[in-house]
């Protein structure tokens, strides 16, 4: 069996520290309306305050998919992720209902809505939670907050740079 990359212990310790936002992002696609994907995205590189010129390099994204038929609003919600290494160790997202996962088995318990997925050594990114605290807006402005808050990112562009 291949050793992970990290344990569910350093995924936690990632999320806990205070991390900022380099430069502008990396791919910006979210205000396009000449792209031909339905698919608008952000991509930032974050460090850590407290190992700035480490090789450590943290990529969050945010995704909002849009519909392409004039006239019709989309039902879809914006997503998040923290990415590390390649992998998913923090992700928000809105599904109608979520099965909950635990030590790979689907438990039988559900969540309905926003959800988080976080690390854990036995699943991986699949486990999900509540959010916490609850998402109450789902435009991106407002769940790009509510990751700067939860995932203690600094620096995320607002919605003044984002135009």
């Amino acid at each position: 069996m291949q050793k992970p990359l990290f344990t569910e212990y350093e995924a936690e310790e990632l999320v806990a520290a205070k991390k900022y936002a380099i430069a502008h992002p990396l791919r910006n696609t979210l205000f396009r309306s000449d792209q031909k994907s339905n698919l608008r995205e952000m991509v930032v590189s974050l460090r850590r305050k407290d190992m700035q010129f480490s090789d450590l390099v943290l990529v969050f994204g945010a995704s909002v998919r849009t519909v392409s038929i004039s006239g019709v609003k989309s039902g879809l919600r914006p997503s998040a992720l923290l990415q590390w290494h390649g992998k998913r160790i923090r992700a928000i997202e809105y599904n109608i209902v979520h099965d909950v996962i635990e030590n790979r088995v689907p438990t039988g318990k559900q969540i309905k809505g926003w959800h988080e997925h976080f690390w854990t050594d036995s699943d991986e990114d699949a486990r999900i939670r509540e959010p916490e605290p609850p998402i109450r807006n789902s435009d991106i402005f407002s769940i790009l907050r509510w990751c700067s808050d939860r995932w203690n990112i600094e620096g995320l562009p607002s919605n003044e740079e984002l135009f």
